[in-house]
């Protein structure tokens, strides 16, 4: 799929387990911090990239979260949870996408 695709993924389901879109995922600087000193890796990397064209204004959210940076969406899967588990190469199927 191209980059960014889950933006408009709906519902999609991965081990018999059905999951909803429920919101972009805002990124904090995690990914750009060594987790063992604590200091920051290269030059804030990947944030200094997404915050270009991946801000909350550019994502056509208002008011809160406007300047904060997007990347990936959060998922919930459906209630009753079940027993199944999500691993490492399950397909992954879309079953609903934003209409565009």
């Amino acid at each position: 799929c191209p980059p960014h695709a889950e933006d408009d993924w709906l519902t999609l389901e991965i081990n018999q387990i059905r999951f909803h879109n429920v919101k972009p995922c805002a990124r904090c600087k995690i990914p750009g911090i060594d987790q063992s000193s604590g200091e920051l890796i290269g030059e804030n990397e990947p944030l200094k990239t997404l915050q270009k064209y991946r801000r909350g204004r550019h994502l056509g959210i208002t008011r809160e979260g406007q300047s904060e940076i997007f990347f990936g969406s959060n998922f919930v899967a459906d209630l009753p949870y079940q027993r199944n588990t999500v691993t490492v190469d399950d397909k992954v199927y879309v079953l609903n996408i934003r209409a565009m």
